[in-house]
């Protein structure tokens, strides 16, 4: 018994240094403003602004170009990601302007959700993590490879 407590004290002292090193910058906001859907080939227009955990709030534009099947019509879409980095260092007024590469997937039927995972910006040392789902209205379902644009 005494070697079991043991063994689990060790493993409860490693977990720390397993833990996701990635710190929380803030969050970015996206709202679609223009869509192109040719069915395997998307082209979206978004107004987003990011708060920072610090700092003012930075207004940026933002294209997505998918590639994968899309079978969506959507009117409404908002994307909403964690932005994190390896360090509060990374993290400079401006600095989410980049490319990011990643995935998405969307459902909706009058309303869906769907989720993006990316990662680029400044030096590709920041990562757009879904904070919740996004929101959408419309109908379709999407399966995607996706590039962001922010600028």
């Amino acid at each position: 018994m005494r070697k079991l407590v043991l063994a689990a004290l060790v493993c409860a002292a490693a977990v720390p240094a397993f833990a996701d090193p990635d710190v929380r910058l803030g969050t970015l906001t996206c709202r679609l403003t223009d869509v192109e859907n040719d069915i395997v080939y998307t082209d979206e227009k978004f107004a987003c602004s990011f708060e920072p955990s610090e700092g003012k709030v930075e207004s940026y534009i933002g294209q997505i170009t998918e590639i994968g099947v899309n079978l969506s019509v959507v009117k409404n879409y908002t994307l909403t990601w964690y932005v994190v980095a390896g360090s509060l260092d990374t993290y400079k007024p401006g600095n989410l302007a980049g490319t990011y590469v990643g995935a998405s997937a969307d459902a909706a039927a009058g309303s869906g959700a769907g989720a993006d995972y990316l990662v680029g910006g400044f030096n590709s040392e920041i990562n757009l993590q879904p904070w919740a789902l996004s929101s959408e209205s419309g109908d379709g379902v999407s399966l995607d490879i996706e590039k962001f644009e922010l600028k």
